[in-house]
């Protein structure tokens, strides 16, 4: 299983997407989109960022290097956290940008990087796609050429091969091929030993926060639950909270529940009370 993994870390590594023919059009609206956002306050950025369902989240630099958004000892929103985690990554992005570069994030390709050397978005791709005009299912903002096809390929059927070895009954790998504390949520299947929610449309990533928010609803089916219970089971009871954190991460927790709206609300908001998790 851990040669396997390896094997797959090598390939994504050496296959790096080039542009698509969306990538320009994206840039230009993207670019338009947020043009004055860097003159904002932090205060004013995040509500901008909590309502615009495009750009999940933002990191700003100053011409020195310095991260100038989310500013240093605030109080990340969960989409924040996983881009400053990731912010080795970011910098290899804009180094090696002579313009702006993509890259796919999930797993799905429903979240990308868009960087240039001051400024890294999180993209949504269905909803930058629907406001580009185009089919929210087939937005490829990363793209491929001929010859990367080609290499993808032959990369997917030499893993193929050794996976049929590695996994086949009694094979090694056969205890890792899923999560034996998989539980239903909903619409979903949650994988907490993976970090994952799974459906029908693919595999979403999660965070330590989702999955103890999604474990305290799960315990709690039907039961309004306040800000202050998921903020102690999220956050812990040391934590001091502002009004918008616990409810940007619920909306976010959302989208990967359900990325295109497909299903009623899993996770309903009570007005005045709190949350409910109707499974």
């Amino acid at each position: 299983m851990k040669r396997v993994g390896r094997s797959i870390a090598v390939v994504l590594a050496l296959w790096v997407p080039a542009g698509s023919a969306w990538a320009a059009e994206a840039d230009a609206f993207l670019d338009q989109l947020v043009a004055d956002w860097p003159a904002d306050d932090p205060m004013t950025l995040r509500l901008r960022l909590s309502s615009e369902p495009i750009v999940e989240a933002m990191i700003l630099w100053d011409a020195a290097g310095n991260r100038v958004f989310p500013p240093d000892g605030a109080v990340l929103h969960v989409t924040e956290e996983a881009m400053v985690a990731d912010i080795p990554r970011l910098d290899a992005l804009r180094a090696s940008a002579d313009g702006p570069v993509w890259e796919i994030v999930s797993r799905n390709a429903n979240s990308y990087y868009q960087c240039e050397p001051l400024r890294c978005l999180r993209v949504n791709g269905p909803a930058l796609a629907s406001a580009l005009g185009q089919d929210p299912r087939s937005h490829n903002f990363g793209g491929t050429n001929d010859n990367q096809m080609v290499f993808l390929i032959l990369a997917l059927a030499v893993l193929g091969a050794a996976a049929v070895v590695l996994f086949r009954p009694g094979g090694e790998g056969t205890a890792d091929a899923a999560d034996p504390d998989a539980f239903p949520f909903g619409p979903v299947t949650v994988n907490p030993g993976l970090r994952t929610v799974s459906d029908a449309d693919g595999t979403r990533d999660l965070t330590e926060r989702d999955l103890k928010l999604i474990t305290c609803f799960r315990d709690n089916p039907r039961f309004v639950l306040s800000k202050d219970d998921l903020y102690d089971a999220g956050w812990g009871r040391d934590y001091m909270p502002n009004s918008r954190a616990l409810d940007q991460h619920i909306l976010t927790l959302r989208r990967k529940i359900d990325p295109d709206q497909k299903r009623g609300e899993v996770i309903e908001t009570v007005r005045g009370q709190g949350y409910r998790y109707n499974g």
